[in-house]
């Protein structure tokens, strides 16, 4: 969770997303509400 931390305070690339899966379908939830 530290890494996502730095993540959070800028901008989050789709690679990024991509090699953390949690982090992905996290941000997908707060995106994507009704996908969530």
């Amino acid at each position: 969770r530290n890494s996502g931390a730095k993540l959070t305070d800028r901008k989050i690339s789709p690679t990024e997303m991509a090699i953390s899966p949690d982090q992905c379908v996290y941000v997908r939830g707060l995106t994507n509400p009704m996908n969530y």
